[in-house]
């Protein structure tokens, strides 16, 4: 048994950026066990059983210098999983966390600590873009080799999205080159980019990069070689080096290939920031068009910069872009009033009305 020396946060994971922190600070004089440590960085957490207060039954993870005790160090090993049923989410096996459950197909990183029928794991909370370890019944895990996504639909704003999330290393840009339409490409994803349909051969209008080279196009937008430019939108969102990034694209929009796995561009959607629409508008060409005008449907990729996850979002309802926005701000659960750390995001094309 152990005591806690400074007044402390209990985390779900141990990390104070990337994990979510619980609604319970725990006292000093806490009684806690000590089920082991994790280095994450230049920091040593303990994960704790905590025995006294308001908090007893949770477990979760503390700051090691806040406790009185040591624990023997764990590495952590993880496996992808998909939720077989509905699954509730427990602070520790048989202590359930009200309120939270985690929907059918939900993808989530099983650790290698398991107890009775329980399996640690950790997920995406939508809301916060952070993560969080929980215990999970066992047998509603399943494992998967022919899929590494997870698809999710509902009405938010009054439009019906399709979504498809994925980590970002399983992303990549391609063109059918008007052979074939996506159905039938036998690939999972959305359309995105705009593009010329004349003069032939069709010029894409934003970035697109796979591989460290440009996708297609060799016109306006499509430089080649080692460059891309964005025709329309000043944004880019592209995975680097193992690690996914999203940027403002500067004065000379053009943006270089070398060392990037993928790359999109698009119309930046500023989440969170007030003067959104505005900025948005001096990226397009015609406001009336790409934002305030009416489409039969639009796409939007966005980034999760913190946990390297993507999004692609599909509606085909009636829209403008600032009713599409509005919904991605509902459906990720994050403000509309404060800008975001960790959601990224960007238009990528829009349906003809």
């Amino acid at each position: 048994m152990a005591q806690i020396t400074i007044s402390t946060p209990l985390y779900f994971g141990p990390n104070l950026t990337k994990y979510v922190p619980d609604n319970l600070s725990l006292p000093i004089n806490t009684t806690v066990d000590c089920l082991w440590e994790e280095i994450d960085g230049p920091d040593y957490w303990s994960y704790v059983h905590v025995l006294t207060g308001t908090a007893a039954g949770r477990r979760g993870y503390v700051k090691r210098t806040s406790v009185s005790a040591s624990a023997n160090l764990y590495t952590p090993m993880f496996s992808t999983k998909y939720i077989s049923t509905s699954q509730q989410a427990f602070y520790a096996p048989g202590v359930a966390i009200s309120g939270s459950t985690l929907p059918v197909g939900e993808y989530i990183r099983a650790l290698n600590k398991t107890e009775g029928i329980y399996t640690l794991a950790e997920y995406i909370d939508r809301p916060s873009g952070r993560k969080k370890r929980v215990w999970l019944l066992t047998n509603s895990l399943l494992t998967s080799s022919t899929t590494n996504y997870m698809h999710d639909s509902g009405t938010y704003n009054g439009l019906l999205l399709h979504v498809i999330r994925t980590p970002a290393s399983n992303i990549k840009i391609a063109t059918l080159k008007r052979t074939q339409n996506l159905a039938g490409s036998g690939e999972y994803g959305i359309n995105g980019g705009w593009f010329n349909l004349s003069p032939d051969p069709v010029d894409t209008l934003n970035i697109s990069i796979y591989n460290q080279k440009v996708v297609y196009g060799n016109g306006s937008s499509g430089l080649g070689g080692d460059h891309n430019r964005a025709g329309l939108g000043k944004g880019e969102i592209f995975y680097q080096n193992s690690k996914l990034q999203q940027k403002v694209i500067g004065a000379d929009v053009v943006t270089n290939v070398s060392g990037k796995t993928w790359g999109q561009g698009g119309v930046n959607l500023f989440f969170g920031d007030s003067g959104w629409q505005a900025q948005a508008e001096a990226e397009v060409p015609r406001q009336e068009t790409y934002i305030t005008g009416t489409r039969d449907g639009r796409t939007a990729i966005v980034a999760n910069i913190t946990l390297d996850e993507v999004y692609l979002i599909v509606t085909n309802n009636n829209n403008t872009t600032i009713a599409f926005r509005t919904a991605i701000h509902d459906y990720l659960g994050i403000s509309k009033t404060s800008p975001n750390t960790h959601y990224k995001g960007m238009l990528v094309m829009h349906q003809n009305s």
